[in-house]
């Protein structure tokens, strides 16, 4: 787990290198998402509900930035 700066305030991150996607909530990040036609399941092999993508950027405690494609799905 990392700590890391979204929309101005601290939260928590479990990230999951060897996952196919990234998942975040609705409403975690408070922008328009894009569209898309990316299809996921989940480990027991139902079809996630993706509502769209957001491009995140992580600001990390000792300085670094990444940015990250996440698909949005309630989970």
């Amino acid at each position: 787990m990392v700590t890391a700066m979204v929309n101005g305030g601290q939260t928590s991150w479990v990230i999951d290198t060897g996952a196919t996607v990234s998942v975040v909530k609705p409403g975690v990040v408070k922008r328009q998402m894009c569209d898309t036609v990316v299809k996921a399941t989940e480990v027991r092999g139902d079809e996630l509900d993706i509502k769209g993508t957001l491009e995140i950027e992580l600001r990390f405690a000792n300085g670094d930035s990444d940015r990250h494609q996440f698909v949005v799905c309630p989970i």
